[in-house]
């Protein structure tokens, strides 16, 4: 494994040594996935977003929790090492947390997004996504004509059915209202606690992938008189952000068809996220405004992070010295994630499997990020199936992990099948 991903890192020294000390360190596959793999592309995509902001005139980053958990733990040490004037700080929200707050405007800015399908969906799972108690869910049910269990999934039809009858039901916007008044301001409160409002030109830092969350946040913000000009700094993009955002990718854009046929950023997020829960508001106390992190997180994906983290703050960064960002980096980042994303080994698709993933904002489900693949279902996922199948409710979130991890044959075949269904998709959309 040190050798399929070392011949890529060593024409960089720095680098090179920094990876190496870490490398050594790790006593699992997992550990040296994260070293080989997980470590330098963090270390790079953090020193790009720090030459980025002294670039822009920047004094403040924000990075996101929880996907900018690692990040933001490497570029405090990087400003400290290098003397880089840059304050960094870790803000707590989530897509929940901030389009609850938002929910009250009653637009595009989070209200919309309620009424997007997932992986798996039901009435249960959708008016979570709003926070609503039994009673609350049972009052929407009856007002909006609902009969049925509340937890059996739906397929796309079903869903927007049900949808049709509750975005206009007076109960449920009435509760989601008062809800959403109470999650604004003490979010309210704690932006104002972290200062913001203070700063004239703030970074924030995540992964990226749609720009959903800058645009909820600068909603927000600017809904409270909050002038501060806000710069997305993001790995990738998926689509054509917000026009209304301001924001620079550094691996690929949505114009990348073949980097976003193989990327695969439910694998990203699984790699970056943090140790703590998600962030479900924020609670006014005497001791200031706290966020309210969710306590059933599943424990499957707290070891990573931590372990790459101590990795980069006890091995990797003191080998690195004042080594700086190099253009070359965007290049070896891809080569990197090229491998472990669509050509994992099955030792190493074994080896993330163990951790779990979602993609609805409730979390009210999850599942391995690397199933053992089987062939009926993989085939499914491929171009003909796509378009004569439309209304399946499984899948993969990342596919080529779940092939390497099974027992299908030509897996060729279904590898560059997959590839090209989603190249071809990305033309269509």
């Amino acid at each position: 494994m040190k050798k399929r991903y070392h011949e890529l890192i060593k024409k960089y020294p720095g680098l090179e040594k920094a990876v190496e000390a870490a490398f050594d360190k790790a006593d699992n596959d997992t550990g040296r996935l994260a070293a080989g793999v997980f470590l330098p592309v963090a270390l790079m995509y953090t020193m790009w977003i720090l030459e980025q902001a002294e670039r822009k005139g920047i004094k403040r980053l924000c990075f996101l929790a929880r996907d900018g958990y690692v990040l933001y733990h490497i570029a405090r040490v990087m400003c400290e090492r290098w003397g880089a004037d840059i304050e960094c700080s870790y803000f707590y929200c989530s897509r929940y947390a901030l389009r609850m707050a938002a929910y009250r405007f009653f637009d595009d800015s989070a209200f919309d997004k309620l009424f997007i399908y997932s992986y798996k969906v039901s009435p249960y799972i959708m008016l979570k996504r709003a926070g609503l108690d039994p009673h609350e869910r049972q009052a929407v049910y009856t007002s909006s004509g609902f009969e049925g269990d509340e937890k059996q999934l739906m397929s796309r039809q079903q869903f927007r059915s049900f949808c049709d009858k509750i975005r206009s039901d007076s109960i449920f916007r009435d509760i989601l209202r008062k809800r959403s008044g109470d999650a604004y301001r003490s979010f309210e409160a704690y932006v104002r606690q972290e200062e913001i409002d203070t700063t004239d030109h703030v970074g924030i830092v995540d992964l990226g992938w749609t720009g959903s969350m800058q645009y909820t946040l600068t909603r927000l913000l600017e809904s409270m008189d909050i002038n501060t000009r806000v710069t997305g700094f993001y790995m990738g993009m998926l689509c054509t952000p917000p026009r209304e955002i301001s924001c620079e990718t550094w691996l690929f854009h949505q114009g990348n068809r073949g980097i976003r046929a193989w990327f695969s950023h439910n694998l990203a997020e699984c790699l970056f996220t943090a140790p703590h829960g998600q962030t479900m508001g924020y609670e006014i106390t005497d001791n200031g405004v706290m966020p309210v992190l969710n306590k059933d997180e599943p424990r499957e994906n707290r070891d990573l992070p931590g372990s790459v983290l101590e990795l980069a703050v006890h091995e990797a960064i003191p080998a690195l010295k004042d080594t700086g960002y190099h253009e070359g980096y965007r290049g070896l980042a891809l080569s990197l994630l090229r491998r472990v994303m669509m050509h994992p080994r099955k030792e190493e698709a074994d080896a993330l499997s163990s951790i779990v993933f979602c993609d609805d904002v409730g979390e009210q489900y999850h599942k391995s990020i690397a199933e053992k693949g089987v062939s009926g279902k993989l085939r499914k996922e491929l171009i003909l199936h796509k378009f004569f199948d439309r209304d399946k409710t499984d899948g993969y979130y990342w596919y080529y992990g779940s092939l390497a991890a099974g027992d299908v044959r030509i897996k060729g075949y279904y590898r560059y099948g997959y590839y090209m269904t989603r190249y071809i998709l990305s033309l269509l959309r």
